[in-house]
């Protein structure tokens, strides 16, 4: 249907981008890549790289707002950059 909303969740089965994290300041953007289809509402994801990304540094990518909104009642940033605004503290500033 329209407006049906989908969520990717590798939590029972994923492949190795399931390590790939939240990052308040992203070095990755997610791509939507369609392969065998052009269902838009199934697509398969891919990362790119925003920048060069040393040996040992974590990757991620923004969750964005529409994600914390739906699941930032679960579970909040326990760490992350001063800019981060999904942040435990700043999620109690804004209470």
């Amino acid at each position: 249907e329209d407006g049906e909303v989908y969520c990717l969740d590798a939590r029972f089965y994923g492949d190795v981008s399931r390590f790939i994290n939240h990052l308040c300041q992203p070095n990755l953007i997610p791509v939507r890549v369609f392969m065998s289809h052009q269902d838009l509402r199934f697509p398969r994801m891919a990362f790119s790289s925003t920048r060069q990304i040393e040996a040992g540094e974590e990757a991620g990518f923004a969750c964005g707002d529409g994600f914390w909104g739906s699941k930032g009642k679960y579970f909040s940033r326990r760490r992350g950059s001063p800019k981060c605004k999904h942040s435990s503290s700043a999620l109690a500033q804004r209470q």
